[in-house]
Formats: structure tokens, sequence, C-alpha cells
């Protein structure tokens, strides 16, 4: 009995100091595109804290929204160094164009194809990588873009310049937008205070081009959809054309290409892919 009980301790000590988070990655380095997924999760976290900052109190609202909103230029700025990384390491163009040969429902005998051009490349998985990274710009202006609407609606407001690892957050306010000082948790602080202001934030266009993200996964899926692909193929265009779907009914001007990537999902829906109507 008490050989058992030594043995458990042992165990539970063992276990509480194991770094279960490197050991998949013990023996080898982690692959490009999971490291891409490693960002991936980082920015669909920081999409759930965007939509939980409605219904917050103003003065607890502002430090989550400008965390979040500096949690996305810094994602921002991993995947511009990923894709260079992906560029540089890869022997030849990650991908090139040629001419379109596949129809779609949404191609007109007057204005001609939506995709004249489609995007070809070595391979299915680098293909799906730079779909996937280019999901991520995608999901990436939206959280931006809901967070910046947010934070046009409030007052001006006092917020730290030297707030958690160097982002700026609120340090006290009054519901009517007044300065109060007598709230701050730590007088010190109002030594470091500045009224928050919009401007301040860099601007999201033109450093995320959602509407060439989407554009880029509209003319990778032709390649996805060849024969020699299988089912793999069709199968990794879902959820690149779910954000291309998604974002594209912001901008008016984009019908065309809307309409095309719905047709896009009707088609990869007819090769089987029932799950597709539920989506």
């Amino acid at each position: 009995m008490q050989i058992h009980q030594a043995i458990k301790s042992r165990q539970a000590t063992y276990l509480a100091d194991f770094d279960w988070t490197e050991l998949p990655w013990k023996g080898a380095p982690k692959t490009r595109f999971n490291q891409l997924l490693d960002i991936t999760a980082e920015l669909a976290n920081l999409f759930v804290q965007a939509f939980e900052v409605e219904g917050m109190e103003t003065a607890s609202l502002l430090p989550v929204a400008l965390k979040v909103v500096n949690g996305c230029w810094r994602i921002d700025s991993e995947l511009g160094r990923f894709y260079q990384d992906f560029e540089n390491g890869n022997p030849g163009p990650l991908h090139w164009p040629e001419l379109s040969t596949e129809a779609n429902l949404a191609d007109d005998a007057e204005l001609g194809k939506v995709f004249p051009v489609a995007f070809h490349f070595p391979n299915l998985m680098v293909a799906f990588t730079c779909m996937i990274y280019w999901a991520n710009l995608i999901l990436l202006w939206a959280v931006l873009i809901h967070m910046y609407k947010v934070l046009s609606t409030l007052p001006t407001h006092i917020a730290g310049l030297d707030g958690p690892e160097g982002s700026p957050y609120l340090v006290c306010s009054k519901a009517d937008g007044n300065n109060d000082t007598r709230s701050c948790d730590d007088g010190a602080k109002a030594e470091h205070m500045t009224n928050f202001d919009m401007n301040g934030l860099p601007p999201i266009e033109p450093r995320i081009d959602v509407l060439a993200a989407a554009r880029n996964i509209c003319q990778s899926v032709e390649f996805c959809m060849k024969e020699q692909m299988r089912g793999l193929g069709p199968t990794l265009t879902v959820i690149p054309l779910m954000a291309v779907t998604d974002v594209l009914p912001n901008f008016p001007q984009c019908s065309r290409e809307l309409a095309w990537a719905k047709a896009a999902f009707r088609k990869v829906n007819d090769k089987g892919f029932r799950l597709m109507r539920y989506v």
C-alpha cells in the first residue's frame, strides 16, 4: 500500500513538472503549417474575446478592446513573418497564374469570367497553407473592423500609456466621460495618463488588403478541384471559402465575386460533401 502511494506521488510530481506543450515537438521542429495553425488558434481566441466586449460596462470595455486590438496587430506581424519565411523556404514560387479552364455559374457571357486567371501551386499542401494564411487575414480584418467600430462609439477616456506588455489600457473614467483620478487603483499611474484617441490606432487599410486575400482564395479553388486531388482537394477549400462568403457581403461592389464563391460552395457540395449545406 505504501509502495503504491509512493508511486502515485512520484507520478503526480512528474506530470506536474512535465512541459506538455513541447511534448509533440521534442524530436522535430514544428512544420510551417503547424506554425500557421498556432497563429490561427491565437486569432480565433481574439475573435471570441472581440465579440464578448459587447454589453460590457464602459469602464471595463476599453482595456479589453485595446488588448484585443494590440493582439491583432501582433498577429498581423507574425503572419507577415510567417509568409516571408514560407516564401524564402520554398525552392520556387509558392504559386503562379494560369488561364482558368473551369466554368462557374457566376461567369457571364458579356462580362466574361469572374476570375479569368487561376493560381497553381507546387502541391496541394502549399495551396492549403496559402489559403489558410489568406483566410487568417480575412478573420484578422473582421476582428479589427469590429473592434474599431466599438472603440469609435466610446467617448474620450483616460488610458494609461504603460499598460501590460506595453499596451495602453484604461486607468480610470466616469460613465459620463468626465475624468475621475480618484477611482484609479494605483495613484502613481495618474502621472502616465493620456486621453484615448482613435487616431492613435494604426489604419486597417492598406495594411490588410482583405479583398486581395478573398480573391486569392477564390483563384486557388480551381487547383484544389482538379481530379487528381480526389476528395481531399475539395475538402480543403471549405474553411477558406467560408471566410470569403462571410466577408464579401461587406463589399457591395464584389457581388460577382460573392456569387462565384457561393457557386463554388455548391460545386463542392455536388461532389458529395453534404455537410456543406449545414455550414
